[in-house]
């Protein structure tokens, strides 16, 4: 899933599972940033518009099934549908 520091290019889209986003301080202290559940989108969305590293790592809580939506492929996707729209 995500560490801190990556880089990531793409987001998800929850089938089933439960997934936690936290935060280790310079203590090592763990902090809850938010939960994802089923039939949601996840993901480090203003690390992806940015491209930065995120800042929180994601890890599942439970066996889940997740769909990966590739941000370059979505925008090149909407690119081609506004195109046709015009």
């Amino acid at each position: 899933m995500y560490r801190f520091g990556d880089i990531p290019s793409f987001f998800f889209y929850i089938y089933k599972g439960l997934f936690q986003a936290y935060i280790i301080n310079d203590l090592g202290h763990e902090y809850n940033k938010n939960f994802f559940h089923e039939y949601r989108f996840f993901g480090p969305m203003s690390s992806l518009m940015f491209q930065k590293p995120i800042n929180f790592e994601i890890e599942a809580l439970e066996d889940g099934i997740l769909i990966e939506i590739d941000i370059i492929f979505l925008n090149g996707w909407f690119e081609s549908l506004q195109l046709l729209l015009l």
